[in-house]
């Protein structure tokens, strides 16, 4: 059955698709949702064979929580329910994603921050490439907490882009990029502090 129970969806431009069977046949079924607010009927189809994929006529949703169930009648008008409701998700909208980088002179680490906003839950990882678009050691598809601060090692002083992968629920995905510099510093003077800031 589709959507499956839980499941998140990304289209507001629903399909529901189900198979039944019944030894004595089918001659109908019916859809049931709270599409409209209320739990109601939706639509009937008809021509359904054991075991085969069937559809209803696509329906349009706007972004929210929804469930759903089918009422199926064989030849003998005996008719059920699936013993329990389906409910998913529809969110048809990107994660909004800000970063923030910080480096700090003579110093090959990084500081960044990943603002996400989002209705579902997301997963975020980075990437870090060079100027010649290669990955800069190991810092390739590296997971990390959406929302935290994180520190990457980077393998020497120069320009790099920093690369963010935020996906939410419903696998739409919100890729960031973020070019930043390090700088060793000046070539004289003893060993002192970490100099000035830069984001």
């Amino acid at each position: 059955i589709y959507p499956s129970n839980n499941q998140y969806i990304s289209t507001k431009n629903l399909v529901i698709n189900f198979s039944s069977t019944d030894s004595d046949g089918i001659t109908f079924c019916e859809l049931f949702g709270n599409f409209n607010g209320n739990f109601s009927y939706n639509q009937t189809v008809t021509g359904i064979s054991n075991g085969v994929t069937k559809s209803f006529q696509q329906i349009f949703l706007q972004d929210g929580i929804y469930s759903y169930n089918i009422n199926c009648s064989d030849t003998l008008n005996n008719t059920g329910f699936s013993p329990n409701n389906f409910t998913f998700t529809v969110d048809s909208v990107s994660p909004i994603v800000t970063i923030s980088v910080g480096t700090v002179t003579g110093s090959q680490f990084i500081t960044f921050n990943t603002s996400v906003s989002d209705t579902t839950a997301t997963n975020c990882k980075f990437s870090i490439y060079n100027l010649a678009g290669t990955i800069d050691g190991g810092n390739e598809n590296v997971s990390y907490n959406c929302n935290d601060t994180v520190t990457a090692a980077i393998t020497g002083f120069a320009s790099f882009n920093l690369r963010t992968y935020v996906t939410d629920s419903s696998l739409l995905q919100t890729i960031t990029n973020t070019p930043f510099s390090i700088s060793s510093g000046s070539s004289g003077g003893g060993g002192g502090g970490g100099g000035g800031t830069s984001t």
